[in-house]
């Protein structure tokens, strides 16, 4: 079942890089991002929109070298 709502883009996208962040500087990788202001609001399920970013991550960090910026 999706809990949509009305969310501010950047809550989610900050809540996926923070679980992630670890993982990607054990990988000597780096995240970097920015976003507009005032930010975007999204209509949607917050935890699934994470998790999307988080998969991003994952493979952007998996598939990348120890030095990329993501």
């Amino acid at each position: 079942v999706l809990d949509r709502e009305i969310v501010v883009a950047h809550e989610w996208v900050a809540q996926a890089i923070e679980v992630m962040q670890p993982l990607v500087v054990r990988r000597g990788q780096s995240i970097r991002w920015s976003y507009p202001s005032p930010a975007p609001l999204v209509a949607g399920d917050s935890q699934r929109l994470a998790q999307v970013v988080v998969n991003l991550i994952t493979n952007a960090s998996r598939y990348g070298a120890s030095d990329d910026v993501i």
